[in-house]
C-alpha cells in the first residue's frame, strides 16, 4: 500500500511539472519548495552598487530571487542573492526552455560544480570551483556529445595532462609540451 501511495505522489509530481514552464518546474522541485519563502523580483528592480559590488533593491542589499525574461517573455535567468551577494544558484535557459547553465555560489563566490548545456540538451561543460577558482577536472563536449577537451586545474591554473579531441587528431599537452596523435 505504501508503494502505491509513493507511486501516486510521483505520478502527480511528474504530471504537474511536465507541462510547467522552466521556472515553475524549478520551483516545484522538492528541495526548492522549502526555500520558496524568499521574495522574487525582476532583474530590472536590482542595481549593482559600484561602491560595494552588492546587488541592491531600494538602497538595501537584496536577499531573494531575481528573475529575468527574454523580450519575448520566455524565462532567461533565475539567481538567488543573500545580503546582495549571489547565494546558492544561478540558472540560465535558452529561449526554447532548455537549461543552458547552472552554477553554485556561496557568499558571492562560485563554489562546487558548474554545468553548461548546448541548445539540444547535451552537456557542453562541467567544471568544479573551490573558493571561486577552477579546481580538478574540467570537461567539455561538442554538441554531438563527442569529447572536446579534458583539462586539469589547481587553484585556477592548468596543471598536468591537458587533452583536446578533433575528428581526425588528438592533442595532448603534458608539462607545456604539445603531442599530436593522429586518429585512424
Amino acid at each position: 500500500m505504501r508503494l502505491i501511495s509513493i507511486l501516486v505522489v510521483f505520478l502527480e509530481l511528474s504530471l504537474t511539472t511536465a507541462n510547467a514552464s522552466p521556472l515553475e518546474a524549478w520551483y516545484s522541485e522538492a528541495h526548492v519548495k522549502k526555500a520558496i519563502s524568499v521574495p522574487q523580483i525582476s532583474k530590472t528592480e536590482i542595481i549593482l552598487s559600484p561602491e560595494t559590488g552588492l546587488r541592491m533593491h531600494k538602497n538595501t542589499p537584496y536577499t531573494g530571487d531575481v528573475v529575468s525574461y527574454y523580450p519575448t517573455g520566455e524565462l532567461y535567468k533565475l539567481e538567488r542573492f543573500k545580503q546582495g551577494l549571489r547565494q546558492d544558484f544561478l540558472k540560465q535557459w535558452f529561449k526554447s526552455g532548455v537549461l543552458s547553465f547552472h552554477a553554485n555560489y556561496h557568499a558571492g563566490v562560485q563554489q562546487g560544480k558548474t554545468t553548461s548545456w548546448w541548445g539540444n540538451g547535451m552537456t557542453r561543460s562541467e567544471t568544479t570551483f573551490i573558493a571561486g577558482q577552477v579546481n580538478g577536472l574540467s570537461l567539455q563536449w561538442y554538441a554531438t556529445g563527442q569529447r572536446f577537451k579534458k583539462m586539469n586545474y589547481r587553484n585556477g591554473k592548468e596543471v598536468g595532462l591537458q587533452q583536446a579531441w578533433r575528428k581526425t587528431v588528438s592533442f595532448i599537452v603534458i608539462m607545456n609540451t604539445l603531442m599530436v596523435v593522429f586518429m585512424a
